[in-house]
């Protein structure tokens, strides 16, 4: 029973984390390069239109929900450290939590505030721990299946 749990929580884990790696990569590819081409006053109104519509139930579900089951498995990899593919949980797990979720907001914060208040966006971090995070998730799920 736990065992399907984890299985389940992981392969959400996974998607979660490309559904974010995604975001981030179309963030800063396109995104961010066409509001660059803008004049100033029209690239920041666009920027904060983004901070507003991108605080929505699914993309807040999939940013945070994501780190709510990263979250959930780092502390279960504690407990099943003996089991193929905890090592890929854990790191996983902790890349996604750090890249997402700390890094920005540190980040952020070394920033003047009149820059963080207006270009300050959930996707606007660093990006790196979703698709780090998705590949040692994507790792443990072959090693699991590998020993089995």
């Amino acid at each position: 029973m736990i065992d399907q749990l984890i299985f389940i929580l992981t392969f959400l884990a996974a998607l979660g984390c490309g559904l974010i790696a995604g975001a981030f990569f179309a963030f800063s590819t396109f995104v961010m390069r066409a509001l660059a081409q803008l004049p100033p006053a029209q690239g920041i109104a666009a920027m904060q239109s983004i901070n507003i519509v991108v605080i929505n139930p699914m993309f807040m579900t999939a940013l945070f929900g994501t780190g709510a089951a990263c979250l959930l498995l780092a502390i279960s990899t504690l407990f099943r450290w003996q089991r193929p593919g905890a090592d890929y949980l854990l790191a996983g797990s902790l890349l996604y939590i750090v890249g997402t979720d700390l890094l920005p907001i540190r980040t952020t914060n070394r920033l003047p505030q009149s820059v963080v208040s207006t270009f300050q966006s959930p996707v606007a971090g660093s990006g790196v721990g979703g698709p780090i995070g998705c590949f040692c998730f994507l790792l443990s799920l072959i090693d699991s299946f590998s020993t089995k």
